[in-house]
């Protein structure tokens, strides 16, 4: 009986680590200027700390301007762009297909330092 408890503390224990391992990292790019909007660039990172993903959030004042300014993102950005609130987001921005995508395709694989070189006036954490 002691042999089955002790395998399936095992078990539990190797799937509590395998599952907890799985957080995806992230980091946040916040443009280095003040104003009513600011820009927001995150990047998802791979399991060896290299870009995967990106998407850009513009953050609004009021939840009322975001929604003024969304009908624009939509045309541009199409399925691409979502609103939450006060915050515009384009997804699949590393897509080459994209619009921001011809630009930041390139980051993909792209160390944080090197991926906040490339971006110049933002500050990556």
């Amino acid at each position: 009986m002691k042999r089955f408890f002790l395998i399936g503390v095992m078990i539990t224990s190797l799937l509590l680590i395998t599952g907890c391992g799985k957080e995806e990292k992230k980091i946040v790019c916040k443009m280095n200027t003040a104003g009513s909007v600011f820009a927001e660039i995150v990047a998802k990172m791979d399991s060896n700390d290299k870009v995967s993903e990106i998407e850009i959030r513009t953050i609004y004042e009021s939840e009322e301007n975001a929604k003024n300014d969304f009908e624009s993102f939509k045309l541009v950005h199409g399925d691409n762009a979502v609103i939450d609130k006060n915050v515009i987001t384009v997804k699949n921005v590393h897509d080459a297909n994209t619009l921001f995508g011809k630009q930041y395709s390139k980051t993909v694989g792209f160390t944080k330092e090197e991926f906040q070189t490339f971006l110049g006036n933002f500050i990556c954490e």
